[in-house]
């Protein structure tokens, strides 16, 4: 169970930290365009196609952590006048969704990267999937968290990782 607890806590500083390069890089990236475009008068070719696949492997791996830290959508007016029985029956449907939203994310995430791979994207030559790359590694991520939630191992991982961090 540590080495599971490990490669769990490695997910997700890993993916933290891919997401804090993210927006330093995107922030960076359309400053210096702003900049080269109204003081030199010349803009950076590659910048907004850069900045927009960043943001979008953002917006997945953020996805991701969210459901981890459960911080997705949810109307909870109603939720808390349910007896007990009934919040946990929700939660659990909740989580199995979750999970086959993840699933859906993987196979469809795969089938697009497939698809576009061989194609290049114009400014920088990388190939057009490596935008689709994050779907399937994010749908990993939601499948794993909703997994641990789903059978209740979620706290042993998250108050962990919570304390761990703590520490750090």
């Amino acid at each position: 169970m540590k080495l599971l607890k490990k490669i769990y806590i490695l997910i997700h500083q890993f993916v933290s930290c891919i997401n804090k390069a993210a927006l330093i890089s995107m922030i960076l990236i359309v400053f210096l365009e702003v900049i080269s475009r109204n003081i030199l008068n010349s803009g950076i070719s590659w910048s907004y196609e850069v900045a927009t696949k960043l943001m979008a492997w953002f917006a997945f791996l953020s996805m991701a952590q969210g459901v981890k830290e459960q911080k997705h959508l949810s109307i909870i007016i109603f939720f808390n006048l349910l007896p007990k029985k009934a919040k946990k029956i929700i939660e659990k449907f909740t989580h199995l969704a979750v999970f086959i939203f993840g699933c859906s994310i993987i196979y469809y995430g795969i089938q697009l990267t497939r698809s576009t791979w061989r194609s290049t994207l114009p400014a920088t030559q990388f190939p057009a999937g490596i935008l689709y790359l994050v779907a399937p590694i994010a749908g990993f991520i939601i499948v794993i968290n909703s997994i641990l939630f789903l059978f209740n191992i979620d706290y042993y991982f998250i108050d962990s990782y919570q304390k761990d961090e703590q520490t750090t």
